[in-house]
């Protein structure tokens, strides 16, 4: 970070790589170790709380 602007998360050609969005697919609509659902479009992670799965 510098000047108190933010880094950014991932880049813009990301968006348009078919891996990468299809990785970020997944982990959406695949249930994440441990819990039996998947996160599906929870709108923000604000109000999704914690997942239940410890970092690797």
């Amino acid at each position: 970070m510098r000047c108190g602007v933010p880094e950014q998360a991932i880049n813009v050609e990301q968006l348009t790589d078919p891996e990468f969005r299809a990785d970020n697919r997944r982990f959406l609509e695949e249930p994440l170790p441990g819990p039996t659902t998947a996160l599906g479009t929870p709108g923000g992670a604000s109000g999704l709380g914690p997942v239940g799965v410890a970092p690797s």
